[in-house]
């Protein structure tokens, strides 16, 4: 999570599009971290974290609701919602 953080910040220092995606158990440490080195505003998009029970297909349903939200902070464009 630490080296994360830090390459995401180091991205935005760059003005480089980024988006840090961090484990739900990591979520508030990446916060704080974000927040004492003054970048609050550092996008994070948090996931589930995987365990070795965790299905195929559950992995991949986590990643489909976190990709908008990744191509949205990383286009500055919303994603559209795909039809039912």
């Amino acid at each position: 999570t630490s080296a994360t953080v830090r390459d995401g910040i180091e991205f935005q220092k760059r003005s480089i599009p980024q988006v840090t995606i961090c484990h739900d158990v990591f979520e508030k440490a990446a916060r704080q971290q974000v927040a004492s080195l003054g970048y609050g505003n550092l996008p994070i998009v948090v996931v589930p974290q995987v365990n070795p029970s965790t299905r195929p297909e559950t992995i991949v349903e986590w990643a489909d609701r976190a990709l908008p939200t990744i191509v949205e902070q990383l286009t500055g464009k919303p994603v559209p919602k795909a039809a039912p």
